[in-house]
């Protein structure tokens, strides 16, 4: 019997998923199998999985036209046939030996999801710039009501955003027919996770980073993702429904405003004033913006909600491009002293 399936999806990553599968048999992992999807790579990202097919006897590989990254994963469920599944991207890495502990916990706890800490890499022109780490406040095992009375800390600590820094039951996945919505390109992860948590009788939480996460360099990453997305409210109106299905209340409630204020910050970002107005515009005519008004704003976000309100389109593109500044002076004085 395996205990654990990795799953991989892979496009175009010639030159990184062999030092992840690498990182993956260093991790401390036992009784497990990886499965590796390829999600219609153009380069030479095939022979590498190939080559990996008969370096490693228990690599799994299959190829697929290019549908996406959430395609891929559940593609990658229905091969899989470990316990527990564990999500990894092509570039990213793990804590050497880091899951020796996740084995012994899935083993003797057996818990629905087990949750763990990530580190996340940033880059600049291919160098380590600058390390983050974020992991669980809590240790240990959270039944239902202790998972609703804490969702504001899982999510402060990046611990629901993601699908790689968590163990979880294949059963709890299959029997209630969870997968990753594929018309998502945009925080799949984060809703397949509350889809999971939903269902979910515990969580195990280990306030380790054994994650790495390789940060992209291109900085306008979600913001183009965002662009591409027609009907804001529409997009991520499901992810309310979620959390919404947790029954954590209020708490809950906050946990979407932190949310969705993030993204509407994010969406504004890299925006003309022209798009930001355009943007805010819509934004104010519909009723989940609405809901949100009325519940808890973040303090971070209080002042961008009323340059909305009070329609000062000028002043969110000219605070957006200081911010922008700053953060290219930041990160080329640590990349100067990172060395």
């Amino acid at each position: 019997m395996l205990w654990f399936s990795v799953i991989i999806p892979a496009y175009n990553c010639e030159n990184s998923i062999e030092r992840t599968v690498d990182s993956i048999v260093s991790s401390g992992l036992t009784d497990y199998e990886i499965v590796i999807i390829n999600d219609g790579s153009t380069d030479n990202t095939a022979s590498v999985c190939q080559r990996l097919c008969t370096k490693y006897s228990f690599v799994k590989y299959s190829e697929q036209e290019n549908k996406g990254v959430s395609a891929a994963r559940n593609r990658g469920i229905s091969i899989a046939t470990g316990e527990y599944i564990l999500f990894f991207d092509a570039d990213d890495t793990a804590c050497e030996n880091g899951f020796a502990e996740c084995v012994d916990i899935a083993k003797n706890e057996e818990p629905d999801i087990l949750v763990f800490g990530m580190r996340f890499d940033y880059y600049k022109n291919g160098k380590i710039y600058r390390n983050d780490v974020l992991v669980p406040e809590f240790s240990g095992c959270l039944d239902k009501n202790a998972i609703r009375a804490g969702l504001d800390s899982l999510y402060n600590t990046n611990s629901l955003a993601s699908s790689c820094n968590k163990l979880y039951k294949r059963d709890l996945i299959i029997n209630n027919k969870i997968l990753f919505n594929t018309n998502c390109f945009l925080m799949e992860d984060f809703l397949f996770s509350l889809n999971c948590l939903s269902v979910c009788e515990n969580i195990y939480c280990l306030p380790k980073a054994l994650y790495f996460y390789k940060q992209s360099e291109n900085e306008k990453n979600a913001f183009n993702r965002l662009k591409r997305i027609n009907d804001f409210c529409e997009y991520f109106y499901p992810f309310k429904l979620a959390i919404d299905n947790l029954n954590a209340g209020e708490i809950g409630n906050n946990v979407f405003n932190k949310f969705i204020c993030m993204l509407i910050s994010q969406k504004m970002y890299f925006s003309n004033k022209n798009e930001i107005e355009a943007f805010a515009e819509n934004l104010k005519k519909n009723n989940l913006y609405s809901e949100i008004k009325q519940g808890e704003i973040p303090e971070i976000y209080k002042g961008l909600l009323k340059d909305i309100e009070k329609s000062r389109y000028l002043k969110i593109r000219l605070l957006n491009l200081k911010t922008q500044i700053r953060h290219k002076i930041a990160v080329a004085v640590k990349s100067v002293l990172r060395g």
